[in-house]
Order: C-alpha cells, then structure tokens, then sequence
C-alpha cells in the first residue's frame, strides 16, 4: 500500500502542502488546489520540470516524490503532450528495451550521500528564478542540457516575460532544500546491456563509467576510481584544450588515447580530499605549462612566475615562505656561479618538472647519497630533464611525465629516430 507523502504547490504567492501517494495522479492535486482557491479544476494548470502536466499522469511516473515543488496558475489547459520523462531519449540514459520508461540522470552528491546518486532533473527560467516555464521543444542529448541556449521556453510567472530555461540537478538518494543542487556526471549510465567493465569483467556492475571513445568502452564506478587514483599518484592526468585536466580512456584501439572525459566533475568520484589534490596537481600543472615554477620549500609549492632577470641570475625569492632558490637545480640560491647540478640546464627549459609538489627539504635536498644513486643509475629525458632509469627491455624510451611524454633512445639520449631502431633497438 503506498504511504502518504507531502508534495508543495506554488500557486500565485502562496505555498501550499498537500497531501497525496505515488498512486495519486495530476487530477488530484488539480482538485486540491481548486478547493482551497476556490476556482474550477479545468481553470488550472499544472508545470513540473519544464513540462505542463495532465490529469491522467501518475505521480510516479512523473519522479514526483515527498517534498517536491510543482507550481500551478489559473489558466487555459494547452493540448497535451508527452511529457519530458516518458520520451525516449536513450541518449540521456533511458533504456533502450522499453521496459523502464523514466530515463536515468546520474550525480555526484558530495554534500549528503557522499557517492554517484539517480538524479532529478529540474528547470528553471533565467530571468525570474522560478519553475513555472514550459519548454517549446524537447531536450534529445546531453548538449541540450548543458550547454546553455540550445532550448527555449515560456514562463508563465506573472510580470516575466522570459525564454531561456536554465537546467539542474538534484539528487535522488535523500531529500532537500530548493537550493541543495548537485553536479550531474554525463559519462555516468546505466548499464542495461550488461556490458563488462573493462577492468574487472563484471557484467552485473550498475550503473558504468562510458567512455566518449568508438568502442564506448565502460567501467564499473569502483574501477574507475582506482584507474583515477593510480594516474592521480603517478601524475598521469593530462591537459586537454577543452576538457581540463583529465584522463583518457585506457583502451588500446588508437581511438582511446584522443577519448577524454570531457567533465572533470567525474573526478569528484575519488574522494574529497583526493579531488582537492586533483585540483592542486592541476593547477600546478597549469602554472609549469605557462612558464611558472613551484618553490621547492618545505611544506611550501607556492606557484611563481619568473621574472625577466631571472634569466641571467637564475635567482628566485619565494614570496610565500621567502625562500632563495636557484631556478635550475632548485636548491637553495648559490650565487651566480654555473649551477653544478647536471640536471640543470636540462630541467631549466621545462620549468621545474622535479618538483611536482611540496619538497621535504631536511630529507631530499640535502641527501648527497641518494643524488649520487639517481645520477648513477638514470638518464635524464631530453626533453623535461625528468631522471628516468631503464628496468631492461629496447633502448626506446618514453618519458612517463603525462605533459612530455618524449619518445628518446637511450643510448644516444635524443629523439628516437629510424636509425636509431636499426642500429641499436636491443643495444
């Protein structure tokens, strides 16, 4: 037997609750709302999520759930029409097959549930603020919703003359607030196919990261997490013109590489405080790529853009934690003499690709031994100056630096070219 649930109807300036089940149709709010104002039923319209609705619908089927706010006015029904949540737009996440007709909108609400949560999806005018707008055409891909102008709309709130809908998310898995919104993860679907993850195999896992590639490669959430985590810890993220800092899908067809998540929103999956890293190793990234280095001070990693004379003194004051460092070696400032470090001038036109993060000073840039062990034992890329050591295999290398990435040979240490894997592939 479904129990009773409190849904909330904005009509005119008032708020009012009314009490119904998820059995209980659009007619009956209709006559809720006709009765204590007083006016005849077919005189109102009702508007939810961008659609008006009509007295035959279920409130289930309509995501309609305790605590939801639908508005009403006084006016003339319009011809009905199949409303936002029983088209079939498998791009947005419904099942191809038929048998579930609401289709399925993914977030991550970080606030609350703390995990990827269903989603509802909502409309509202730009001008006004308010729910009470209709949409004149159907939102058909996931571009219609978030990127802005693709659909227009009518409000109906009184003195808004309005067109553009502005489209959000709340979630599922708890009840809010008008304002509690959440991220939507567009990559994120169900998998009615029960296609495997790519990693682990399972076929049941629901729902699957799907990747933008050919093959629509898919992975379970926790697959996908480690896959964030492993590339986060080795500094394999990468920065794409559009999409940020992000990964690719790590499928083997070429097709993969050039298939980036395109919302870094997705990210937020491994963690509050590992996606504050994401966004610290990002913006470090961001800082390296123009020009900038990072102070190599403990418990320090301020960002500095290097000024014109840095050039010839190689002479850099830290403003946060007042350091002097030496721009090439990242030691502490030795004066003008030629810095001796052998990675220097290498390091130098890359700008500080050793240090990726806040340095332990008293345990690493004073350690002699252990820069004696990596200058022994590696060889610097020709292009970053990052030390890389070989394990065994051919003499091709490529820098494991996600922004580098330098195919070099190891013997003669510069771009790996057809001589080089003629006259010494295996030495």
């Amino acid at each position: 037997m479904d129990s009773d649930m409190h849904v909330f109807v904005k009509f005119n300036s008032s708020t009012v609750p009314i009490t119904v089940n998820s059995s209980s149709t659009v007619h009956d709010i209709r006559t809720e709302i006709s009765k204590t104002n007083n006016i005849r039923a077919g005189e109102v319209r009702i508007i939810f999520a961008g659609k008006e609705l009509h007295d035959h619908q279920k409130l289930k089927d309509m995501d309609i759930q305790s605590q939801t706010v639908v508005h009403a006015f006084k006016g003339r029904h319009l011809e009905p029409r199949t409303p936002l949540h029983l088209q079939k737009v498998s791009s947005l996440g419904s099942d191809p097959s038929g048998k579930s007709s609401v289709p399925t909108y993914f977030v991550l609400c970080r606030r609350v549930c703390g995990a990827v949560k269903p989603g509802k999806l909502r409309i509202r005018c730009v001008g006004c603020r308010e729910d009470k707008i209709v949409l004149t055409t159907e939102p058909q891909q996931w571009s219609d919703i978030l990127e802005k102008g693709r659909i227009q709309g009518v409000c109906h709130t009184r003195g808004c003359s309005g067109a553009q809908p502005e489209f959000y998310f709340k979630c599922r898995g708890h009840e809010g607030q008008d304002h509690d919104h959440v991220v939507p993860l567009p990559h994120v679907r169900n998998n009615f196919l029960k296609v495997s993850c790519m990693t682990c195999l399972d076929e049941d896992s629901n729902p699957v990261i799907v990747f933008p590639c050919p093959s629509n490669h898919a992975m379970c959430i926790s697959c996908f997490e480690s896959y964030c985590l492993h590339q986060l810890n080795s500094r394999q993220f990468v920065e794409h013109e559009t999409a940020g800092y992000t990964l690719s899908c790590p499928g083997f067809d070429s097709e993969c590489r050039s298939a980036y998540v395109l919302d870094v929103h997705h990210f937020g999956i491994m963690g509050p405080e590992n996606y504050e890293r994401y966004k610290q190793f990002g913006a470090e990234e961001c800082l390296l790529k123009m020009g900038g280095v990072l102070c190599p001070g403990t418990n320090c990693g301020m960002g500095i853009f290097l000024e014109d004379e840095t050039e010839q003194t190689h002479h850099v004051e830290c403003s946060e934690c007042k350091l002097h460092f030496c721009v090439l070696c990242k030691e502490k400032y030795h004066g003008e003499e030629l810095c001796t470090n052998s990675l220097g001038d290498m390091a130098a036109s890359n700008s500080n690709v050793l240090s990726h993060y806040a340095v332990n000073m008293s345990l690493s840039k004073y350690d002699t031994e252990s820069a004696s062990t990596i200058r022994n034992t590696t060889k610097p890329c020709p292009q970053c100056g990052t030390p890389i050591e070989k394990s065994g295999g051919c003499m091709h290398m490529e820098c494991p630096v996600a922004r580098c990435k330098f195919s070099w040979c190891w013997i003669c240490v510069t771009e790996w070219t057809p001589d080089c894997q003629d006259n010494h592939w295996f030495g």
